[in-house]
């Protein structure tokens, strides 16, 4: 089983398991235990807040607040562990660790600039944070397609889809960036 498929099945027995223990919880426990769900959340969300405006600025295109946003948010990690185990809001399916996920962002951030050393290093960077993690497999795959690197290329897409992301359609778009 893939770490993706796993984890959706986590997420999805974890909300079956909150919905069971809602269910036969007493009603004067349940209360504080839905503060107490509250609260985290809300604090988990306020941890993310530079991940989350780093990803708005990513869309927008606005490569310099992304950059410094991911960044900032990965040295608040880094800094207090506290941090980490509360970034719980900013992750994914593919990876566990906020910090591999926002050094591959980062990596996003150069390969959206052509700065292709920069992305490969964030995206290695990323790897060396959560060997596990498909995404940044899936970005050096693009980053061997803008060099015409057809051997990179096929290396990257056979590691992403081993981990379970990159169907066909995934692979074709990668591909055409050698001929291109």
């Amino acid at each position: 089983m893939t770490r993706p498929a796993r984890n959706r099945l986590l997420v999805v027995a974890f909300w079956v398991g909150c919905l069971l223990v809602g269910y036969w919880l007493p009603r004067e426990v349940l209360a504080p235990l839905l503060v107490a769900v509250a609260l985290t959340i809300a604090a988990s969300l306020w941890v993310c807040r530079d991940f989350f405006g780093a990803r708005r600025a990513l869309r927008r295109k606005d490569w310099v607040t992304a950059l410094t946003g991911f960044e900032r948010f990965e040295r608040a990690l880094l800094t207090t562990p506290a941090r980490q185990r509360l970034a719980f809001v900013a992750l994914g399916i593919y990876s566990f660790d906020a910090v591999a996920i926002a050094r591959n962002n980062v990596g996003v951030v150069h390969l959206s600039n052509d700065q292709l050393a920069r992305a490969e290093a964030a995206f290695a960077s990323a790897l060396e944070r959560d060997a596990r993690y498909a995404v940044p497999h899936l970005n050096l795959a693009v980053v061997a397609g803008k060099r015409h690197d057809a051997a990179e290329v096929d290396k990257h897409l056979a590691r992403a889809s081993a981990l379970g992301l990159g169907g066909k359609r995934t692979q074709r778009q990668v591909r055409a960036l050698l001929t291109s």
